[in-house]
């Protein structure tokens, strides 16, 4: 049974790659989300669906990795990204260009001594990917990356270097593994090697409870999230508490799921531990049982009873299309 459950931890929170990169808690093999913010407006006396405010738009491959996502206002495009993904083969074959080029150069101006070019030519290792993102705005003709992504695999941990839109060291972020595969440590580093942030992973069995605590660059507790499962491994809350630079707690929000994941309750608690306000969550699903719209109604919460607020619900719909086939 531990082995069941540590094995469900691995999917859940591990993954050489972004974890944005993948379609996350989306069931099935959606190729395309769209995403819309609506507006409320009260229609005799009950709030009803108005405009739409905003539109985020995701697409993914059939491995599940975001290949491009775009957000628009007033259904024009304000800002695009794509992202291109070279396997090991690939990446060789990229590091080996660079590498070839800067060994072409005749003289000190012409070396192409970018940190990526010393990074392909010192460090590039068997098991080596990348991830190419291309930031796009309507006003620009040709596509210039805005960032390279270099994930290495390790025996225990993986390595992400990333270089931005001049081929200079942006950060690294190392992420260390037990011997089954689950995450215990993840650090980010600047291009001195010292510590930027760190978060750190903590296990708890029967029920199964992960608790994630984040540092800052002085491993200063920042924050932490504790996620509990209930018996059959379905998220049943979740606890989020921030510090302050004391390491003394600034604020603490709870969140209850239903038995199928989705948000249910979320309360939000003052520095003296009083309730402050309350969201509710209501959905509505397709047919592959993932929610197609979300309605968080904001109450005030009056000597420890939730009233409804005048605040007008946030409404967020979704269009999913599926690649063909068992979804």
């Amino acid at each position: 049974m531990k082995n069941i459950i540590l094995a469900l931890i691995f999917v859940l929170f591990s993954g050489v790659l972004n974890s944005q990169e993948k379609t996350d808690a989306l069931k099935g093999k959606p190729s395309l989300v769209k995403k819309y913010y609506l507006l409320s407006f009260k229609k005799n006396k009950k709030w009803a669906d108005g405009k739409i405010q905003s539109e985020f738009d995701t697409h993914f491959n059939r491995d599940g990795r975001v290949v491009k996502e775009i957000e628009k206002n007033d259904k024009n495009v304000v800002a695009q990204k794509n992202y291109i993904y070279r396997n090991e083969t690939e990446t060789a074959k990229f590091c080996s260009e660079i590498a070839k080029n800067m060994n072409k150069s005749t003289s000190f101006t012409d070396i192409q001594t970018t940190p990526l070019g010393v990074f392909c030519k010192k460090e590039l290792n068997a098991g080596t990917s990348i991830k190419i993102q291309f930031n796009l705005t309507p006003q620009e003709k040709t596509q210039k990356p805005f960032r390279t992504f270099f994930y290495v695999k390790k025996s225990k941990q993986t390595e992400e270097t990333v270089f931005d839109s001049e081929n200079n060291f942006e950060y690294k972020t190392v992420r260390k593994y037990d011997k089954k595969g689950n995450p215990l440590e993840k650090t980010k580093y600047d291009m001195d090697s010292r510590q930027m942030e760190k978060e750190v992973y903590k296990y708890s069995f029967s029920p199964l409870s992960v608790t994630r605590k984040y540092f800052d660059s002085n491993d200063i507790l920042k924050k932490e999230i504790l996620e509990e499962y209930r018996m059959d491994n379905t998220l049943r809350k979740v606890t989020e508490t921030t510090y302050d630079d004391l390491e003394q707690v600034f604020s603490r929000t709870e969140t209850g799921y239903d038995t199928s994941g989705f948000k249910a309750k979320e309360t939000s608690y003052s520095q003296d531990n009083t309730p402050q306000h309350e969201y509710r969550y209501e959905h509505e699903y397709d047919s592959a049982g993932n929610w197609t719209k979300e309605i968080r109604r904001k109450k005030t919460i009056i000597y420890d009873k939730a009233v409804d607020s005048e605040t007008p619900p946030d409404v967020i719909k979704r269009e999913i299309e599926y690649y063909p086939g068992k979804n």
